[in-house]
């Protein structure tokens, strides 16, 4: 198999031996040097020697792709030696000597066991990246590389001051994107060298019958394309006409998952489509999973209950009665599908969403209302990525990467209003007063931190509903999907498993309704 490849012995000998000498090497300079002479301190103070560095990881890939011990060694003491090679600059800006005075105090400072778990991230992940191009996985390679950068810039804004993190950052993200568009770029080469010919015109338009009905898509290629049925093919299209989805898996019940509340309602492209699929894709193991978004151009005083009827329109008229789960914004829409419109239902999951807002949540809205009709989207989106996730320094992690990253990857949003409206009728969302019409068996999910839905508001839907589960997670709040990814996935799969084969709304219920609840 080629990933149990074998070195030679001339290449494990040569490579040790080579080794060996470096480590004598250091070892003598050491002896015979000051410390600041021995680790070129003034020399890395070139800035030059910091945008040659993360270039080293290309020819660290390509000896591992070629299964090169010898070439890897070598790589690994240029990279260790590179500080060497520019001359200590006459004059250094102030947000350099921040930078690197920061880097030195943590070097010299006390050694705990975080901070040797930390340092451990480096030879870690250089390994993880040989090991991902030795066995030819370049899209994992590609993912490592990602997390390496991205990390080492997140301790820069840690550990140093603002001014120090952001002179270090065009080096590493000049580096990172150079690297990441040519492996990119041999990626593609090498997939188009592999795959078959191309469709002709039209062919790869089909008519696919799902729950009784046919909907028009359109092959998207990001997933498994076997006719074998082994792994249905991620699809995207729109349902009449103005409602886009996203479809993978080939189960024979249908999961429709409606997503939280987006500063950009596009049509999804391939990368979101792939995006719905890695974030999803566990359920598409036993259902056919429909991700559908909300139509854009919505009316100013569009409210949760008229896109609920959207959604049950494209239920009931393309797909038939279907398992629905919705996430925060998308879960107060399902709340209105399964009071109006019950029969297009067969179970009802809620995550991270509840009856109505907290007065946290509602502050929270308020204020991205002010945001965006002020034009301030990077802000914006740095304050929605930092109520995702739980704990102050998760927060402040996702702050500065969208603050540093966001003017690069985001654009200003094609339609603000769209962003508004929503955010309007996610204030005025309050089935409180209905949640006892809910006929449909239900699952509630989500965490006590939740600055949205409380731990109250999840209580007191939950026991409002007559045939309601519910599901609390400690220490955990908006970002349960992602931080308790596994656990909810297990949790909604059960669900939803003992509702299916028709069964869903049609159990023998003798005793009470009750809700249930475990943590």
């Amino acid at each position: 198999m080629e990933g149990s490849y074998t070195p030679k012995r001339t290449d494990v000998v040569l490579s040790v031996a080579t080794l060996a000498l470096a480590i004598v090497a250091v070892g003598a300079i050491a002896a015979t040097s000051s410390t600041d002479e021995f680790v070129a301190w003034e020399r890395h103070h070139n800035v030059l020697s910091w945008y040659v560095r993360p270039l080293f990881i290309l020819p660290f890939c390509y000896f591992a792709y070629r299964r090169s011990l010898l070439g890897l060694v070598l790589t690994i003491l240029a990279l260790a030696t590179s500080m060497f090679w520019f001359p200590a600059p006459e004059h250094t800006s102030p947000a350099v000597n921040e930078m690197l005075a920061s880097e030195r105090e943590y070097l010299t400072a006390n050694w705990t066991l975080w901070k040797v778990a930390i340092a451990l991230l480096i030879p870690g992940g250089f390994a993880a990246l040989a090991v991902a191009f030795w066995r030819r996985s370049l899209v994992w390679g590609l993912v490592v590389i990602n997390a390496m950068v991205l990390l080492k810039v997140a301790w820069t804004f840690l550990f140093s001051t603002e001014a120090g993190a952001m002179s270090h950052l065009p080096a590493a993200a000049l580096g990172l994107a150079v690297c990441d568009a040519l492996i990119l770029y041999v990626i593609r080469r090498m997939r188009a060298r592999s795959s078959p010919e191309r469709p002709q015109p039209g062919e790869n338009t089909m008519a696919r019958r799902t729950g009784g009905s046919i909907a028009a898509t359109r092959i998207a290629q990001n997933g498994g394309t076997n006719v074998d049925g082994k792994s249905a093919a991620t699809q995207t299209g729109t349902f009449l006409g103005e409602f886009p989805y996203v479809r993978f898996g080939s189960g024979p019940e249908n999961l429709v998952i409606l997503p939280g509340i987006t500063l950009d309602n596009e049509p999804p492209n391939r990368f979101a489509a792939w995006t719905y699929r890695l974030g999803f894709g566990r359920f598409a193991r036993d259902y056919t999973v429909y991700v559908i978004n909300r139509r854009r151009g919505m009316p100013p005083d569009y409210t949760t209950q008229d896109m609920a009827a959207d959604c049950a329109r494209v239920i009931k008229g393309e797909l038939g009665p279907s398992h629905l789960m919705g996430f925060s914004t998308g879960g107060s829409i399902a709340q209105y599908v399964a009071l109006d419109h019950p029969e297009a239902l067969r179970s009802l999951v809620l995550v991270v969403s509840a009856c109505r807002l907290s007065g946290e949540g509602r502050e929270t809205c308020e204020r991205w209302q002010a945001l965006a009709r002020e034009g301030r989207w990077q802000e914006l989106r740095a304050d929605m990525a930092s109520v995702a996730v739980s704990g102050d320094r998760n927060k402040r992690l996702a702050r500065v990467f969208i603050r540093v990253f966001g003017r690069f990857v985001f654009k200003v949003p094609s339609d603000p209003q769209d962003f508004l409206t929503t955010l309007e009728a996610d204030l005025g969302h309050d089935t409180t007063g209905r949640l006892g019409e809910v006929s449909a068996p239900s699952l509630i999910i989500g965490g006590t931190e939740d600055p949205f839905f409380s731990e109250g508001l999840l209580r007191e839907t939950a026991e409002k509903m007559p045939d309601a589960t519910l599901r609390v997670y400690e220490g955990v709040g908006h970002g349960v999907p992602k931080e308790r990814k596994r656990r909810y996935e297990q949790d909604a799969l059960a669900f939803l498993n003992d509702h299916s084969g028709g069964s869903s709304g049609q159990r023998d219920r003798t005793n009470s309704p009750r809700t249930k609840e475990m943590r």
